[in-house]
C-alpha cells in the first residue's frame, strides 16, 4: 500500500484549484464519461491506474471518510459534504454536475479553513511548550526551502556539500509528518559556525529543534 505523506491542507487546496480552474469540465470534453471529483484528479493515488484501485487505504482523504464507509470501493465518494449529509455518491445520483461542484467547493473551503485554524492553535500550544522546556526554534530541514540552508532559522548560510559543518537526520515530528502519524526522515545541516554554538535535539512535534550548546 502506498502511504500518502502529503499535508492534507495542501491536497485540499490543490483540489480547490482544480475545481476553480475548470479541470473537470475540460476532462468532460476529452473522455467518454463525466469527470469525477477526486477520482479524476492528479492528487488521487490511483490516478494512473483507475482500474486497479489499490491505494485508497493510504490516501490522506481517508481521514474525512466515516469509518463505516472506509471499506467502500471508492471511499472518497462517501465524504459528507453538506450539513444535510450529502456525499458525492448521493449528489451524483440526484444533482447536476454544477451543483456537485458547488457543494464540493463549499466543503473544501470550510474544511481548509477549519484545518488551518486547528493547526494554528496547535502551533501556538507547542511554541509555548518549547519555550517552557528551554528549547529553541524549529530547525529548518534541508530542501524545505527552494535554496537549502543552515538548520538554524536565523542563519542565512546556504548549504553546499563542500562547505563543512554537520549533517544530521531526525524522524519527522507530528507537525511535519502531517495528520495520520506518518513517519519520515528529515535531513538537517548546521553550518561550521552554528555547529559550534548549537546542537539539534529530537522533538516529537517538530522533528528537530535547536538548542544552545
Amino acid at each position: 500500500m502506498k502511504v500518502d505523506a502529503r499535508d492534507p491542507v495542501d491536497v485540499l487546496r490543490k483540489e480547490l484549484e482544480l475545481l476553480q480552474s475548470g479541470h473537470y469540465e475540460l476532462l468532460n470534453k476529452q473522455q467518454w464519461r463525466p469527470a469525477l471529483i477526486f477520482e479524476d484528479s492528479p492528487s488521487c493515488l490511483n490516478y494512473k491506474n483507475p482500474l486497479e484501485r489499490g491505494q485508497c487505504d493510504g490516501c490522506t482523504l481517508m481521514q474525512f471518510v466515516a469509518s463505516v464507509k472506509r471499506r467502500e470501493r471508492i471511499p472518497c465518494r462517501h465524504i459528507v459534504l453538506t450539513p444535510e449529509g450529502e456525499t458525492l455518491d448521493s449528489l451524483y445520483r440526484s444533482c447536476e454536475m454544477a451543483e456537485v461542484h458547488e457543494a464540493t467547493e463549499d466543503w473544501l473551503r470550510r474544511t481548509i479553513a477549519d484545518l488551518e485554524r486547528k493547526c494554528e492553535i496547535y502551533r501556538r500550544a507547542d511554541r509555548h511548550s518549547l519555550r517552557a522546556r528551554g528549547d529553541g526554534p524549529r530547525a529548518i530541514p534541508l530542501y524545505e526551502c527552494a535554496e537549502p540552508k543552515c538548520a538554524n532559522s536565523e542563519c542565512p548560510s546556504t548549504f553546499h556539500w563542500s562547505a563543512g559543518g554537520e549533517l544530521l537526520r531526525f524522524p519527522a515530528g507530528r507537525e511535519q509528518a502531517g495528520m495520520g502519524g506518518i513517519h519520515q526522515v528529515r535531513h538537517y545541516w548546521l553550518c561550521e559556525c552554528c555547529r559550534k554554538r548549537y546542537s539539534l535535539v529530537e522533538d516529537a512535534v517538530w522533528g528537530a529543534v535547536s538548542r544552545p550548546r
